[in-house]
């Protein structure tokens, strides 16, 4: 929702999802959630700064560079702010048992 932008267009993406639309959409389909979660926080920032603020369909090669070499801290902060929000979401679940 928040982070939907031209980027997503550019990939043919058509939406993104909330833990609160996913666990909507689930409990509809009759599926147990085993794990929802956020991940990629810093993600989070720099896919709403390219894809909403300036409008990009691409990042530049450079700043995926620059991205790549703090990846370790990435999944440090994912550690340290589990599940508060992030770039993607994460859901497992299996159909409920009739």
């Amino acid at each position: 929702e928040l982070l939907y932008g031209s980027m997503d267009k550019f990939d043919n993406h058509h939406r993104r999802y909330d833990k609160r639309k996913i666990k909507i959409i689930f409990r509809k389909l009759n599926l147990d959630i085993i794990h929802l979660s956020y991940f990629n926080l810093p993600g989070f920032f720099i896919w709403f700064f390219y894809g909403r603020i300036l409008n990009k369909e691409i990042i530049d090669q450079g700043s995926l560079r620059f991205y790549n070499i703090f990846v370790s801290l990435v999944n440090l902060l994912d550690q340290i702010f589990p599940d508060y929000f992030g770039q993607s979401l994460l859901a497992v679940a299996k159909r409920k048992k009739i």
